[in-house]
């Protein structure tokens, strides 16, 4: 017995001391035959307006060779785009359009009644509307809406090889209404396309009962290819470096259901965390913390779930962070704290970006999510919308924990070595010059918030509707910080943010950041109608970026 605990220990020890100097990494999932992840297997959606559109055309040279869904609040508009671009730039741009009209509108007549309720009971009349939060329900249900455009096309390609490439938007593609999916039971088992490779006779003496037994029930078709592999969704003034979101997602399962995202927000109930320090999020599925693991006192981490992150994972390690307790810096509501396996959703910051896995949005029905999007207060983001709406599907955010997985940082939560919109990037991919054109606007945009947020909140507590006037006039300024907070952005000097980055730790963000922000204000010039200076200036600075990240390639 004695020789068997000794032998026990030798081996124990053996492996701490293999471990120990291995790097903290996600390790490379089942990919199902797929093979090695490349920029053809990205979707790029973005929302944005007629007028914004500019940022979006500026981004072209980055994202060269990936397609790209564009969703708009006009159906004929989208048409009209179709049509030209089609013509003109084809397979250079690969890009489609696709509408959803601005929420709080009335523009409802194409949309099925479920989808209506917010726009019509909305506690926010249409005029009082923040021009983000008008396209907020577009940006979130752009995703589903992409999804099912690209299946579609998919499976039309497949079913009729000779049909014309799918590159070529049919009049589905602009339309605002989607059609409902059933819904994919996330726990059924995946199927391999393995099991129905063709097989060969292995003898000439099969029996006759058999062939006919064969020819009565065929083995299923090869189960085809998905049409992409992961979407990045972000607003329409984030730049995305796809080669480093390849290098980023290519060790993760993407046959398996996941939302990753580093650059994640939170209301306590006191105050917007951006970033949050708190998010209820899951570490990557294999993510080895060995080394942390084999402290004394070893860091609160979240956990890491597999094959799916799901809410209750996220809550646990909220409440365990918290010690349970509301009231602290961090947690400062039992609503944000919840009870262990329930608590308030997380969201992607806005401009920081997600990329969501086209499993996830398989699993996802679209009659539902349209209705958890529209049914919600209109004066939130689309990002704010996303977050929530997925909460409610049973799937939490992926933290890829860069820091922790480089050896960076013992924090998974460090602020400067997020790879989503991180300020730190922006400076470097946008120069100094953008700071320096885009001050008035940025002067302007938070001005005009901060007076809007006073005069509603005196308008709302002056008013005959007591307790619910003041709640209304909270959840205004709420929103009105959640506009003007400006998370992706960082005011000069760098050096004095709380997280100083030297230049090891800049040169290893440029080695590896997947998005920046321009952080190009949403104004009502911007998000209504006409031309806009500011997007014409920024739509220059942003071509002049995406130009030098297309030359990193």
């Amino acid at each position: 017995m004695r020789i068997f605990l000794l032998l026990s220990l030798i081996v124990s020890l053996l492996a701490v001391k293999e471990t120990t100097g291995e790097q903290l990494q996600v390790s490379v999932g089942s990919s199902n035959g797929l093979p090695t992840l490349s920029k053809a297997d990205l979707v790029i959606v973005y929302s944005t307006t007629s007028s914004r559109l500019p940022l979006v055309h500026a981004s072209r040279p980055a994202r060269r060779g990936i397609r790209t869904i564009i969703a708009l609040e006009s159906a004929s508009e989208a048409a009209r785009l179709n049509k030209l671009y089609n013509a003109s730039y084809g397979k250079e741009h690969s890009e489609i359009y696709i509408s959803w009209p601005d929420a709080g509108t009335g523009d409802d007549a194409n949309i099925p009644t479920h989808a209506t309720r917010s726009s019509s009971n909305s506690k926010s009349p249409p005029s009082s509307l923040h021009p983000l939060h008008r396209l907020g329900h577009r940006w979130a249900i752009a995703p589903l809406l992409a999804h099912q455009l690209l299946t579609a096309q998919a499976t039309s390609t497949t079913s009729d090889p000779s049909s014309p490439s799918s590159s070529s938007p049919s009049s589905s593609s602009t339309s605002s209404t989607p059609s409902s999916s059933s819904s994919i039971d996330p726990t059924m088992p995946e199927i391999d396309s393995s099991d129905y490779a063709n097989t060969t006779t292995s003898s000439t003496t099969t029996t006759t009962a058999t062939t006919t037994s064969e020819t009565a029930n065929p083995p299923p078709p090869p189960v085809p290819p998905p049409p992409y592999r992961w979407m990045l969704v972000a607003r329409d003034d984030t730049l995305w470096l796809p080669h480093h979101v390849v290098q980023l997602l290519s060790p993760y399962d993407s046959a398996a259901a996941a939302a990753v995202s580093d650059h994640l927000i939170d209301f306590n109930g006191a105050v917007l965390l951006a970033p949050s320090p708190a998010a209820a999020v899951c570490l990557p599925c294999g993510m080895n913390l060995t080394a942390l693991m084999g402290r004394r006192r070893p860091p609160r981490m979240p956990l890491s779930s597999c094959p799916v992150c799901r809410p209750a994972a996220g809550c646990e390690f909220r409440f365990d962070l918290c010690d349970g307790l509301a009231g602290g810096p961090l947690c400062a509501s039992k609503r944000f704290l919840g009870s262990g396996d329930r608590c308030a959703p997380s969201w992607v910051a806005g401009g920081g970006g997600v990329a969501m896995s086209e499993m996830l949005l398989r699993y996802l029905d679209q009659a539902a999510w349209t209705s958890c999007v529209t049914d919600a207060l209109s004066s939130i983001s689309g990002e704010r919308s996303l977050g929530r709406c997925l909460w409610r599907s049973g799937f939490g955010f992926t933290h890829p924990a860069a820091g922790l997985a480089g050896e960076q940082h013992c924090n998974p939560f460090s602020s400067r070595h997020m790879l989503f919109g991180n300020p730190l990037m922006r400076q470097e991919i946008f120069g100094a010059q953008a700071d320096k054109l885009l001050t008035p606007a940025y002067a302007a945009s938070e001005a005009a918030a901060a007076a809007k947020a006073t005069t509603t909140a005196a308008a709302q507590t002056g008013s005959a509707g007591g307790a619910a006037a003041v709640a209304a006039a909270a959840e205004s300024s709420v929103a009105a910080a959640a506009v003007a907070a400006a998370s992706t952005r960082i005011r000069p000097p760098a050096t004095a943010a709380a997280e100083p980055c030297d230049a090891e730790c800049l040169e290893w963000l440029s080695r590896r950041a997947v998005s920046v922000h321009l952080d190009v204000p949403y104004t009502e010039a911007s998000g209504g109608g006409g031309g806009d200076k500011d997007v014409i200036t920024a739509a220059a600075v942003m071509e002049q970026a995406a130009q030098r990240v297309a030359g990193m390639d």
